[in-house]
């Protein structure tokens, strides 16, 4: 019995010893499991670069609940990304990527592949139209509160996508908020960063000042992810500038940008309420069959402000084709097939050390002397809408290579004289002024046979001082330009002689132009003294006079305030060498 009972006490206690081993042992291993903290990887694109590590710090502070857990987050922005150390990248159980446009994936994918393999979770961002079955097969989740979250943008809901996230696939015990949701239209007051839906609420906000009582109105179309980025510097630095030079300025958004347009910047009679629009945005998505009667009916020039795609100012300012064919397409030649003209770069794009975290990214910073470009187009386009057609001075520029008087024209199209009279005569109707321009078989002839298609009379102008004499007809312009208003080869030294012995062109003093020339930057004017020499040395259109001062010489011919002159001629028409053994010219 006694035996027994010993038996049965050693036997618990063995009991008890395992029990504890056991319990150490799971302890132990679940503490090795976790060792490694949970590993969080942001690819929201440049422009959400900062906001994402602003979020991540509200996620790490103690109101979120997340600090009792073993998480690491980090950010990596689009810019050189494969150039980055992607270990954090590879070994996150949690991936969030933008995918717009597949460059990003793309770049990452055998990282993307890695993370799924091992059960981690990916979820795609900025999907609309860009989550298609090729990114489904890759394993890239969709989840529409993660994508509502980062659609509306800002701290406050990359924070709350994040703890979304982390509690649903790790089950944190954390809480998060619905998306805070901003008006797809609005207009942007950048002093206080407030977003207003209603026009007349901003305007008696904004002209609360006295001064801006009078003062013209620039419109500025950009989009909505400038504001939910917080990326704002490069705005805030244009409305700042425009405020500065006499302007009140309207920001607003919308997408498509055409609904901006028609919500904000028509009056109640149906005309422009601005003087001319910056269109910061208005790059993608546009589509001439709307853009075009939507700017016919606003009627105010339109400028292309472009925010280099993924370019410092300084790899911008070095690279000998500005902006690549990616860039070239969707920031100039879709715009400008929607009447947006001036393509103007305002800023760019510059890596950047957040202090607190140490992680990098990127910032949309403005260039000060290019937006000071910008409001100095705006000046000169609201100074012309001041001025009477009459006032105003137009120089019509076609084009004329190789030079001589064969090569007036382009692409088989009757440029001289049909096309430059027909805008000749246009220029004359609305009261530009111009000698009196008559029909050909009113003038008198020069002996040049053209064909005329019953147009009728054209009423006489008024001509004014300094105008010329005599009227003008089509025979007279062609022989004027064929004559007076074409380029000439350095190999027809007598035929610059007499043109510029003619009182016609335009002849700049070489010390003048010398002077211009020392206002350019730097680097600029010796690439071009690298590959063409010094202003003095010039030798394409150049002339000396019986003084011994030599000038560049401008052919045009002047008919009241209208100028008629050819495209320069390229430097290397006449430097074949130039043309074949080296393709980073300089202009000339």
């Amino acid at each position: 019995m006694c035996q027994s009972r010993s038996e049965f006490r050693v036997r618990s206690l063995e009991l008890v010893i395992i029990l504890a081993f056991v319990i150490l042992f799971f302890a132990v291993f679940t503490t090795t499991a976790h060792a490694e903290p949970i590993k969080v990887s942001l690819l929201l694109g440049d422009n959400h670069s900062k906001t994402a590590i602003e979020a991540i710090k509200l996620v790490q502070s103690p109101e979120s609940g997340v600090q009792s857990h073993d998480i690491s987050f980090h950010v990596y922005p689009s810019k050189d990304i494969r150039s980055r150390d992607l270990k954090h990248l590879r070994e996150s159980k949690l991936v969030i990527i933008n995918i717009m446009g597949r460059q990003l994936v793309d770049a990452v994918k055998p990282e993307i592949e890695e993370v799924i393999k091992k059960g981690g979770k990916v979820y795609a961002v900025a999907a609309s139209g860009s989550y298609n079955d090729e990114i489904k097969k890759l394993g890239i989740l969709l989840d529409k509160e993660i994508e509502e979250y980062y659609q509306h943008g800002g701290i406050e809901n990359l924070k709350n996508m994040m703890l979304y996230a982390m509690k649903k696939d790790f089950n944190f015990n954390v809480s998060y908020r619905e998306a805070i949701k901003i008006s797809g239209l609005g207009i942007y007051e950048y002093k206080t960063k407030k977003i207003f839906e209603n026009l007349e609420e901003y305007r008696q906000i904004y002209l609360s000042e006295k001064e801006r009582g009078s003062r013209p109105w620039i419109g500025i179309v950009f989009y909505k992810n400038t504001v939910e980025s917080g990326q704002t510097k490069h705005l805030d630095a244009v409305i700042d500038s425009l405020e500065r030079e006499g302007f009140n300025v309207l920001p607003v958004y919308g997408w498509p940008s055409e609904t901006a347009i028609e919500k904000f910047f028509f009056d109640e009679n149906g005309k422009s309420r601005v003087r001319l629009v910056v269109a910061m945005g208005m790059k993608m998505g546009i589509n001439p069959q709307i853009t075009i009667p939507l700017l016919t009916k606003l009627n105010v020039p339109v400028i292309d402000a472009i925010t280099l795609y993924s370019q410092s100012k300084e790899e911008w300012e070095k690279s000998p084709v500005g902006l690549d064919i990616f860039e070239r397409s969707f920031q100039i030649a879709l715009p400008e097939m929607g009447g947006i003209i001036q393509p103007t770069v305002i800023a760019s794009k510059e890596k950047a050390i957040d202090k607190e975290t140490g992680i990098e990214y990127i910032e949309e910073r403005p260039i000060p002397e290019r937006i000071k470009r910008l409001v100095e187009r705006v000046k000169a386009w609201v100074n012309l809408q001041e001025k009477t057609n009459k006032d105003k001075r137009v120089a019509v520029i076609y084009y004329n290579y190789p030079p001589g008087k064969q090569n007036i024209g382009a692409s088989y199209l009757n440029v001289l004289p049909e096309s430059l009279w027909e805008i000749l005569q246009r220029l004359g109707k609305e009261g530009y002024s111009t000698l009196p321009l008559v029909p050909s078989h009113q003038g008198s002839g020069t002996g040049m046979s053209v064909h005329h298609q019953g147009r009728g009379d054209i009423p006489s102008l008024h001509v004014g001082e300094g105008q010329g004499e005599g009227v003008i007809t089509k025979e007279r312009l062609f022989n004027d330009i064929h004559n007076y208003a074409r380029n000439i080869g350095n190999w027809a030294g007598g035929e610059i002689d007499r043109l510029a012995r003619s009182s016609k062109p335009i002849l700049i003093p070489i010390e003048t132009y010398k002077a211009w020339f020392e206002e350019l930057p730097e680097g600029f004017k010796k690439a071009v003294i690298k590959n063409w020499g010094k202003p003095e040395d010039n030798k394409v259109m150049s002339w000396q006079g019986a003084s011994g001062t030599k000038y560049i010489v401008i052919p045009a011919v002047q008919y009241g305030n209208i100028l008629f002159t050819p495209q320069p001629s390229r430097g290397w028409e006449q430097d074949v060498k130039k043309l074949y053994h080296d393709v980073t010219l300089a202009p000339h």
